[in-house]
């Protein structure tokens, strides 16, 4: 983040934050650990802003079965956030999500 000013992603309007919390999840984890690290690196845009990144880090789907004997095997059933019985759909319902106020 270079710049105080973020372009919201449904509305397109740019809004200015002083807090920005990034949640960072991809299908098994690596690639959104890579993001982070970079994305925490990254110095707040100005003294005032504050930004925290989390990684999920098994993912959402989680790792492929390895053991070649099982029936599930390549199958992503090992880790990561549907496995581990935590909420989810594939379906956004527009009225859960929680966006900045614009101003």
């Amino acid at each position: 983040m270079t710049n105080a000013n973020v372009r919201c992603l449904l509305t397109g309007r740019v809004v200015r934050w002083i807090t920005l919390t990034l949640v960072m999840i991809t299908v098994s984890g690596p690639a959104s650990a890579s993001g982070a690290g970079e994305a925490s690196t990254e110095p707040p845009a100005t003294q005032e802003a504050n930004h925290y990144v989390y990684n999920i880090t098994d993912g959402m789907e989680g790792d492929l079965v390895q053991d070649p004997n099982s029936v599930f095997y390549g199958q992503r059933l090992v880790n990561g956030w549907k496995n581990s019985g935590l909420p989810w759909t594939y379906q956004v319902d527009p009225k859960r999500m929680v966006l900045p106020p614009m101003r």
